[in-house]
């Protein structure tokens, strides 16, 4: 909490370690959805185009349903494919979004002495504790995970 509100560059290291990877791949996503976009655009106008063709009689109805067949399973693996990525950018939104309000949040508990349970919870989405683990040189080894809130896993 005091390095929240004291050192910025420290804060900003750790907001940019937690989201640089996020980034970069928002980055690559936000590019392939204007591609997909594009590519459906593009689709929309070739089916009116072959429609307009089947009316005029210039194609088969069978060239008519080979190439309609065609686009129809291209649109659609287009369109889960765009939902894939719609769904990844917004988690990555919302992760960058979850660091700025654990951070605001943080600020809050400058100063603090003692955690309570106010504080835990307010602070802290789960604990995950592993089982105790003895090594051959009779050392204890027990991992202890803490999920902090709007970040998750640090």
């Amino acid at each position: 909490a005091d390095m929240a509100v004291n050192d910025e560059r420290a804060v900003r290291a750790i907001e940019k370690r937690l989201t640089e990877t996020d980034q970069s791949k928002a980055k690559a996503m936000e590019k392939e959805r204007k591609k997909l976009n594009k590519r459906l655009a593009e689709l929309d106008r070739l089916f009116s185009s072959l429609y307009e063709d089947k009316v005029m009689e210039r194609i088969t109805e069978r060239n008519f349903e080979m190439m309609s067949g065609k686009y129809q399973k291209e649109q659609l693996e287009i369109e889960a494919r765009l939902k894939e990525v719609t769904d990844t950018l917004n988690e990555s939104y919302e992760k960058s979004q979850g660091i700025r309000d654990f951070l605001s949040l943080i600020r809050n508990y400058q100063g603090l002495k003692e955690l309570d349970a106010t504080v835990i919870n307010a602070l802290i989405d789960k604990i995950l504790v592993s089982e105790r683990e003895k090594s051959a040189d009779g050392t204890v080894r027990q991992e202890i995970k803490i999920y902090y809130k709007f970040i998750g896993f640090v």
